[in-house]
C-alpha cells in the first residue's frame, strides 16, 4: 500500500521538536551564564577559594603568555596571587555561547579588567551532579594597562567604637576621610548610640554580625579599624570574613592572638586608670568605670567643658561581650595585613601594654601623643594616618602585582634582566601562602617614590630572609629595583631573629639628615676601611643587632671583624647602589666582595637621636 506523505504533519512535527531543543538550549544558556557570573563575581570579590572551587579537578587552564596549567590545585594556585595582587573589575564583553549538549557549553568571549584586557577562545563549563564547573579556561592577554586609575581608587573605612561609646566618636575624623574621596562607615553596635538592644540580650556574635552585615554589602574589601575593646571584635570578623578585609587597623586596641579575652588581658595590669577603676553593676548586665574618673581614664588631655558635652551619649558597656574568648586562625585572620596606631599618654591601656600586643604582629605601627581617646584630642593626626594607611593599599597591591609579574614572566623589559637565574627566582617563586608556601611580611615603608619591603618566607622547611627595593616613576610604575634573599641560619649569636625588633616608622623631621648621616657611615667605615671612626656612628656604642654573625653594640662588630681576620676573609663594600630613607629608617643597598666573591648588601638602620641604633640586613651572594 502506499502511504500518502503530508507535508504539514511533518512540518508540526519538526517545529515541536525545534520548539524544545530550543528551549533546552535557552536554558543551558541560561545556566552556564549564571554560573559564569558567579566566577566573574567571586574573582571581582576576591574570594580565591571560590574561584579555584569553580574548575574541576581535572581542568586544563592555558593563559597566554603565562602557560598552560593543569589540574585544579595548579590552576587555584595561580590565580591566588593573582586576585590577592589588587587585580579587579573583571567584565566579559560580546559573549556568546556555544550549547554542545544539556551538560556542555562553551563561552567565548571578550574580556577586561583593571590591569588589561584580552579574549577568551575556549571557557568550556561542564554540568556535574546539577553542578555547573569549567573543564576547560583558555584566554590570551592582548593589552596590559601601563597606567590604570583605577588601581588607585579611594578606600572604604569602617570605623567601630570603643566600649561605653558610640558612632559619634568618629565625627571629626569622618569629616577628613572623606574630605579625601574615601567611603567612611561608622556602625553603633547594639547597645550603644542610636541602637537601643536592650543589654541583656547583646552578646559578642551581635556585635560581629553587625558588622559581617556591613562589610557583605561592600564591593570591595574594606579597611576595618576598631578602636579599644573592639579591637578583639574587628579580629573576629576578619576571621569569619578575610576576602571582605582588606587591612585591619587597632586603634590603641585590643590585638588578642586566639583564646585571648579582654578580662585575661586586663589581669593583673599594673598603671591603668581604667582597670583600677572597672567594676560590674549588681545585676552584672553592664561594665562600668567610677564616675570620678572616667576622664582621667579615657580622656585626660581634651578640655573639661568638651568630654561634659560629650559625657550624656557615653553608655554603660553591656558585660557579656566582654567575656568572649576570641576564635582565630592563622588562615583566615592571619593572612590579613595589620597595622597599630599607638598612644603614648594612654591612662586605660599602658603604653607598655600596647606595645607588647602588637610587637611582632603588625606590618606598620604609628604614634601619637595622646590619651585613649585620639579621635578626640587629636582627630587630624588620626585621620591623617588613615589616610596614609588607605594610600599604601595601593602600595601594597603594586608590590604584590610586580611580585606575581616576576614570578610569572609578566614583566616590563625595563627590569627583566635583573631576574635570569635559578638563585633569583626562587626570591618570588614563593612569595604568596595558599600553595604550600608561607610569607610574613615584617617592614613596609614607603615615601614618594620608594617602596621598602622587609620579607620571612618559608619553603621546603627552610627559611629566608629578604629584603627588596622599589623605585617607582613619576606614574608609580617600578623604574628600578633591588632584590636580596639569604636563607636564616637555624641559630643566631645573640638569640634574636633576622626579623625582631621595632616596626614603627617614627615620623622624623630629620628624615634627610639620617640619610646623609648612614651614607657617609658606610662611605668610611665600610668602604674608606676607616674603622677608627666607628664609635662616632653609635651612641655609647649601643646598637641592637639583627646579622645572625654578629653580636649586640659595637663591641659585637668588632668582634665579627676580628674572626674574619683570623680566618683570613675580608669584607668589602664597594659602592653604595641605592639609598631609602623614611622617618627613623634608612635601608641601603651596595655591591661588594665577602671572602674574595661578588655580593650584594641590603642593610637598614633604624637611628635615635642621629645616632645607629638598629640594624637588620640581608646578604646574598652576586
Amino acid at each position: 500500500m502506499n502511504r500518502k506523505f503530508h507535508p504539514l504533519i511533518a512540518i508540526v512535527l519538526l517545529s515541536i521538536f525545534n520548539i524544545g531543543y530550543s528551549n533546552a538550549q535557552k536554558k543551558v544558556e541560561k545556566e552556564v551564564l549564571k554560573a559564569s557570573k558567579n566566577w566573574i563575581s567571586n574573582f571581582n570579590k576576591g574570594n580565591t577559594v571560590e574561584v579555584g572551587k569553580a574548575y574541576t579537578t581535572d581542568a586544563v587552564m592555558v593563559a597566554k603568555p603565562f602557560g598552560t596549567f593543569e589540574g585544579r590545585k595548579a590552576i587555584s594556585k595561580f590565580w591566588t596571587p593573582f586576585v590577592k595582587s589588587g587585580v579587579t573589575d573583571l567584565k566579559y564583553t560580546n559573549t556568546k555561547i556555544k550549547t554542545v549538549s544539556e551538560t556542555e557549553a562553551i563561552i567565548s568571549s571578550n574580556w577586561s579588567m583593571n590591569v588589561g584586557e584580552g579574549i577568551i577562545t575556549n571557557e568550556t563549563w561542564v554540568k556535574t551532579n546539577g553542578i555547573w564547573q569549567l573543564r576547560k579556561d583558555h584566554f590570551e592577554v592582548i593589552k596590559q594597562f601601563k597606567n590604570n586609575s583605577k588601581m588607585n581608587k579611594k578606600e572604604t573605612y569602617v570605623l567601630v567604637h570603643a566600649a561605653w561609646l558610640g558612632a559619634w566618636q568618629w565625627e571629626s575624623i569622618v569629616k577628613t576621610l572623606k574630605e579625601n574621596g574615601h567611603t567612611v562607615l561608622t556602625p553603633d553596635l547594639p547597645g550603644h548610640g542610636i541602637n537601643k538592644t536592650s543589654p541583656v540580650d547583646i552578646t559578642m556574635d551581635d556585635y560581629v554580625e553587625t558588622l559581617i552585615d556591613i562589610v557583605d554589602k561592600q564591593d570591595s574589601p574594606v579597611i576595618l579599624v576598631g578602636h579599644s575593646f573592639n579591637g578583639i571584635t574587628i579580629s573576629r570578623v576578619a576571621e569569619l570574613r578575610p576576602e571582605k578585609i582588606k587591612s585591619l587597623v587597632y586603634l590603641t586596641a585590643f590585638l588578642l592572638p586566639n583564646k585571648g579575652s579582654f578580662f585575661n588581658a586586663v589581669q593583673g595590669v599594673k598603671g591603668s586608670t581604667a582597670v583600677d577603676n572597672f567594676y560590674l553593676s549588681e545585676d552584672k548586665i553592664y561594665a562600668l568605670v567610677n564616675e570620678e574618673e572616667i576622664q582621667n581614664a579615657f580622656a585626660h588631655d581634651i578640655p573639661k567643658e568638651a568630654f561634659n558635652g560629650a559625657k550624656p551619649y557615653i553608655v554603660p558597656e553591656p558585660f557579656a561581650p566582654l567575656t568572649y574568648e576570641l576564635e582565630i586562625t592563622e588562615t583566615n585572620y592571619g593572612q590579613i595585613p595589620k597595622y597599630y596606631i599607638e598612644c603614648t599618654e594612654d591612662r586605660a591601656i599602658p603604653i607598655e601594654i600596647q606595645r607588647a600586643m602588637y610587637n611582632g604582629n603588625v606590618l606598620k605601627a604609628y604614634s601619637i601623643k595622646s590619651s585613649h581617646t585620639p579621635n578626640f584630642s587629636k582627630p587630624d593626626k588620626v585621620a591623617n594616618i588613615l589616610n596614609r594607611i588607605g594610600s599604601e593599599q595601593q602600595l601594597l597591591k603594586k608590590t604584590k602585582t610586580i611580585l606575581y609579574d616576576l614570578k610569572y614572566g609578566r614583566i616590563n623589559a625595563g627590569y627583566r634582566p635583573i631576574f635570569n637565574n635559578e638563585d633569583d627566582d626562587k626570591l618570588f617563586s614563593h612569595y604568596f601562602s595558599g600553595n604550600g608556601e608561607t610569607a610574613n611580611l615584617h617592614r613596609f615603608f614607603t615615601n614618594s617614590n620608594q617602596v621598602l619591603a622587609h620579607i620571612e618566607t618559608e619553603k621546603d622547611g627552610r627559611k629566608y630572609a629578604e629584603m627588596i627595593l622599589f623605585n617607582l616613576d613619576k606614574n608609580g610604575n617600578v623604574d628600578t629595583f633591588f632584590p636580596t634573599i639569604q636563607e636564616v641560619p637555624e641559630q643566631q649569636i645573640e638569640g634574636l631573629t633576622m626579623f625582631d625588633g621595632v616596626k614603627t616608622l617614627t615620623v622624623n623631621p630629620d628624615t634627610n639628615q639620617n640619610k646623609i648621616f648612614i651614607e657617609k657611615f658606610l662611605n668610611d667605615v665600610w668602604i674608606g676601611g676607616n674603622i677608627n671612626t666607628i664609635q662616632d656612628f653609635f651612641e655609647n656604642g649601643k646598637v641592637i643587632q639583627h646579622n645572625p654573625m654578629v653580636g649586640n653594640n659595637v663591641e659585637g662588630l668588632f668582634k665579627f671583624m676580628q674572626n674574619l681576620q683570623k680566618q683570613d676573609v675580608a669584607l668589602q663594600y664597594q659602592k653604595v647602589l641605592a639609598t631609602f630613607a623614611a622617618g627613623d629608617m634608612v635601608m641601603t643597598y651596595s655591591k661588594g666582595l665577602f671572602a674574595g666573591e661578588e655580593h650584594l648588601f641590603a642593610d637598614l638602620f633604624r637611628l635615635e637621636n642621629g645616632k645607629i641604633a638598629e640594624h637588620w640586613d640581608v646578604i646574598q651572594k652576586k
